[in-house]
């Protein structure tokens, strides 16, 4: 558990300069339970203090705190290396650029205000339960990712923990579609489904387009995972 904490967020609680153990892996969802629940608890302070639109910017920005931003900047890597057309390997430098571009920057604040404009709408409905699970969701995307691509395209961080094996994913799979069920019934498993789709069609296509997982790639898996959770959590509420 040490270990996803330093891993996925900016606690001081563990070494950072590596990835996290294989074991570790399983407590993933259970950071995202944590993260969730400090969500909801942004949103139900929020909305009282000033209403649901500043709610979801407090959701947003203590968010951003606790995460450092990691996978955002996932985000508009991709992005940025997708959209230059390049062969694989020069794709993935400029991935590596630390540099942000213009298309990186753009995709990064469409995602961003439609994640916000998401968790207005729950926060509107003091459906604070629900937010609890779309970072559980991002987070177990971002290990059935890696459980789904057996190699690294080029040098990656996250390569020793390629494949985890299938007790890792289902550890995963039953911690969060345990917590989703408990935090938002039908609806969050619905979304933890969605999350599985989401890594699967991932970490399909980028195989086929570099050969290999990048870990870039895993922490925009979790992000989409987290907006498309949100998505159907807040679709026709009434």
């Amino acid at each position: 558990m040490l270990d996803a904490l330093a891993f996925l967020t900016i606690l001081p609680v563990g070494a950072k300069a590596r990835p996290p153990s294989r074991a570790s892996l399983v407590a993933f969802p259970l950071v995202g339970a944590m993260l969730g629940a400090v969500w909801a608890l942004a949103a139900w302070g929020g909305v009282r203090l000033w209403g649901p639109l500043v709610a979801a910017s407090a959701v947003t920005l203590i968010d951003l705190g606790l995460t450092g931003a990691l996978h955002l900047d996932a985000v508009a890597d991709l992005a940025d290396g997708l959209a230059s057309r390049r062969p694989p390997e020069e794709a993935l430098a400029v991935m590596r650029d630390p540099a942000i571009g213009a298309v990186g920057a753009a995709v990064l604040a469409a995602t961003l205000l439609t994640r916000w404009s998401l968790i207005a709408l729950l926060a509107s409905h003091g459906r604070w339960g629900l937010l609890v699970v779309p970072p559980v969701a991002g987070r177990a995307a971002m290990v059935w990712v890696m459980g789904r691509s057996g190699r690294a395209a080029g040098a990656s961080l996250a390569e020793p923990l390629l494949a985890a094996g299938w007790g890792v994913n289902a550890g995963v799979a039953a911690l969060g579609f345990l917590v989703a069920g408990l935090a938002a019934g039908i609806r969050g498993v619905e979304a933890m489904a969605v999350a599985g789709l989401v890594a699967d069609g991932t970490a399909r296509w980028f195989r086929r387009r570099f050969g290999g997982l990048a870990g870039d790639v895993i922490g925009a898996a979790g992000i989409a995972a987290e907006v498309l959770a949100l998505a159907l959590l807040s679709a026709r509420l009434g």
